[in-house]
């Protein structure tokens, strides 16, 4: 397999000097609530953003790229769709040739969902690309491993005595990293630097836990952007959260329709529920936090700077950014909301950006 697509229009140059400037008319409003903070190529797709991604595909092959510059004069040009190369893929014969990625119908990313559904065979493609990069260390005795695929230990991570299977895919623990006692881990499993998974967690495959994190619970097909907690027990599978998340003890999504469906989900575009895939948990902005015992109904959308308590039974199926309490009419101030987000960062050692207050404030006077 070649690489994967993205449902909008793209043009190729590839100039003289071997550079390919990639302009598309950028999907962000299919992939809402995550873009509201951030471009599209600053996505996760697994282990990597698409930004991460073509980078590089095009360095190993000494191409220079650009990203949303005006295109400079090239020998050829392609149109097509966008897609995200895989380790093999070789550019400059692909778009020479005007050959297609993959077979058509197959790929193809209209909403977050479907990054979902191509989780487990992305986090194998970006294992090529760890593999050559991290230093490795032996597993240790007290480790009970089983299965023939790879285990890819960091040498500075943390790792005590523990459960790992392999025998549908690889896991790698980065630097920092610590798995704690009784943690079980199956296959494909990224977790990212300085994150942590707490005794006792269950991570099943597809599990994408990026960096500074702290997991519990159950884990299952779900992307977790940096400095996410989901710290306690609680499910949370097929499922996309942004940055910056907490949820509280015991929060968990239902990901299945109780009639075996597909799961309907809100569609920030158009405005409507649409039928999302057959399993499909919640699509989490950044900055989100719930409650302790926050059931979350399946296939629901959270806008970013929410803050989710008070509610009796499941959640709404829509919750917009900046949401206060068990109302999705009631907003969060936006002083106390800044607070907030400078003392959760706080917490972790960063200091509230400049960039990041602006972004709020441009969202919020957006949202009124």
């Amino acid at each position: 397999m070649e690489g994967f697509l993205l449902p909008s229009k793209c043009s190729f140059a590839i100039s003289k000097m071997d550079r390919i400037n990639l302009k598309f008319e950028t999907p962000k409003d299919d992939f809402l609530p995550l873009t509201m903070t951030r471009s599209i190529y600053d996505l996760k797709v697994g282990v990597f953003t698409l930004r991460e991604k073509w980078k590089q595909v095009a360095s190993n092959q000494n191409i220079e790229i650009g990203f949303d510059e005006e295109e400079e004069p090239g020998e050829f040009q392609w149109k097509g769709e966008l897609f995200i190369p895989s380790h093999n893929t070789a550019l400059k014969n692909f778009m020479a040739a005007g050959s297609h990625p993959i077979q058509k119908g197959s790929g193809y990313l209209r909403r977050p969902s479907d990054i979902l559904l191509q989780l487990q065979s992305t986090l194998l493609e970006d294992f090529h690309t760890l593999k050559k990069t991290i230093p490795i260390r032996s597993t240790p005795n007290y480790v009970q491993h089983t299965g023939e695929h790879e285990l890819i230990l960091h040498e500075n991570c943390i790792i005590e005595p523990c459960f790992i299977n392999t025998m549908d895919g690889p896991v790698v623990i980065e630097e920092g990293a610590q798995i704690m006692q009784g943690a079980m881990l199956r296959g494909p499993v990224y977790v990212g630097k300085n994150s942590v998974v707490k005794m006792g967690a269950t991570l099943y495959q597809g599990s994408c836990i990026g960096a500074h994190c702290v997991i519990g619970g159950e884990v299952k097909n779900s992307i977790f952007h940096a400095y996410s907690n989901k710290s306690h027990h609680g499910y949370i599978g097929d499922s996309y959260i942004g940055e910056w998340c907490n949820l509280g003890a015991g929060t968990s999504c239902s990901n299945i329709s109780n009639t075996a469906s597909p799961v309907k989900t809100y569609d920030m575009k158009t405005h409507e529920f649409v039928k999302g895939a057959l399993k499909l948990g919640v699509i989490m902005g950044d900055h989100v936090r719930t409650a302790i015992h926050t059931a979350i109904n399946s296939g629901t959308v959270i806008g970013p700077f929410s803050n989710i308590f008070d509610i009796q039974g499941l959640t709404p199926k829509f919750i917009p950014a900046f949401s206060w309490g068990g109302s999705t009419d009631q907003k969060y101030i936006i002083n106390k909301l800044i607070e907030d987000v400078q003392r959760w960062q706080s917490m972790k050692g960063v200091e509230t950006s400049s960039n990041t207050l602006d972004m709020i404030h441009k969202l919020y006077k957006n949202q009124q």
